[in-house]
């Protein structure tokens, strides 16, 4: 039997103010009209960062067992939003572009806790199709064991491109 599925909580956010940057793991495939983009490197916000149960043990000065895992997993939930993504008509019609920023808290299992967009592109039909492609990607994939903790926070660039 199926349990009823609580809907993710999918919220428009100016500034998401208890989330660290994080670097950015693995960078995704280019699409031709929109991408899941990573920031430069050195800076900015990034895929992949697991957050550990408390009192999970670390080794002192060593990464953590799981950072090839939340690398491939973040690469997983990357190209998952790509494949839920579509440039909306209007706004190529307008020749609109721009980039926005989402976070996300998952759960073990691929659900969606918490979606944010945290910055906006600029043009509300580009933020109204990342906040539907949140919808529509959900549920993500699975984490795998190799990752730690109950909640995975991620976060990523949406970036709407037009070819020239």
């Amino acid at each position: 039997m199926a349990a009823s599925a609580t809907p993710p909580t999918v919220t428009r956010s100016a500034a998401f103010a208890d989330h660290a940057p994080v670097p950015p793991q693995v960078a995704a495939a280019p699409s031709r009209h929109a991408e899941i983009a990573s920031p430069p490197p050195g800076g900015g916000t990034g895929v992949g960062r697991a957050t550990a149960a408390p009192g999970t043990p670390t080794s002192a000065g060593a990464p953590p067992a799981s950072t090839r895992a939340q690398g491939d997993y973040a690469a997983r939930v990357r190209a998952w939003l790509e494949a839920h993504k579509t440039y909306p008509r209007k706004a190529r019609q307008r020749r609109e572009e721009g980039m926005a920023e989402i976070f996300l808290v998952l759960d073990r299992h691929g659900r969606v806790l918490r979606g944010e967009l945290v910055r906006g592109s600029g043009y509300a039909l580009l933020d109204a199709e990342v906040l539907a492609m949140l919808d529509r990607a959900a549920p993500f994939p699975p984490a795998p064991r190799e990752i730690a903790g109950e909640r995975l926070e991620l976060s990523a660039v949406v970036d709407f491109h037009l070819d020239r």
